[in-house]
């Protein structure tokens, strides 16, 4: 039968550093009988077995300071604040774009009445063209039988007249409505991106 002593040092022993010092100087030491005890270094990093996430909301600053923060290892209930941002960076620049937002209505509706009167301009043009016309091509339907030649040549150049400008006329007015029409889709657009950036924003602050 084989008995094993293990000689160990205990919880409330010296440092071993001063140990070994003192093995060196020389120095006696006392050695008593005790419980073998093993120690092991573990390395890694503690993950929770159940989290929640929290996602800070979306707003038009990047950055945001911190208004109130729950303190570290509080205990929270759903629906409960955890942590408050400061909206103050973008709450100017929200008034900022409602006045903004005023001034692209107010510029959009200049627009279509500017437009509506050009449009009115370009069809009275047209029309005035087109009644021109009518009459050239009356007058040159005389047949030249009727007519001194130097008349009758004169009508007929009338009338090619007449057509040419009742033509530019028509291409007049189509071009003014369709600059018309991309003018104000521009328009619309930025009032659109407006609305949203404000509907935007305002979300944000309710969500800081």
């Amino acid at each position: 039968m084989l008995t094993f002593t293990t000689l160990s040092c205990s919880p409330g022993s010296a440092d071993p550093a001063r140990v070994i010092d003192a093995v060196s100087a020389g120095e006696p030491l006392s050695v008593r009988r005790g419980p073998h005890q093993t120690r092991f270094l573990l390395t890694g990093e503690v993950r929770s077995t159940r989290a929640e996430r929290i996602l800070v909301p979306r707003t038009p600053v990047w950055n945001l300071p911190i208004r109130w923060l729950a303190e570290d290892g509080a205990i929270v209930r759903a629906g409960e604040i955890v942590v408050e941002l400061d909206p103050a960076p973008f709450t100017g620049e929200i008034e900022q774009r409602r006045l903004a937002l005023d001034r692209a209505g107010s510029e959009l509706a200049r627009k279509r009445a500017e437009l509506a009167a050009q449009r009115e301009e370009k069809a009275f043009a047209l029309e005035s063209r087109r009644v021109a016309l009518a009459q050239a091509r009356l007058a040159a339907a005389v047949p030249a039988a009727l007519l001194p030649a130097r008349v009758h040549d004169e009508r007929q150049l009338a009338a090619a007249r007449a057509n040419s400008e009742w033509l530019k006329a028509q291409e007049d007015l189509g071009a003014s409505e369709a600059a018309g029409l991309a003018q104000l889709e521009d328009l619309v657009v930025a009032l659109d991106r407006t609305r949203l950036d404000i509907t935007t924003a305002e979300a944000a602050i309710d969500e800081l």
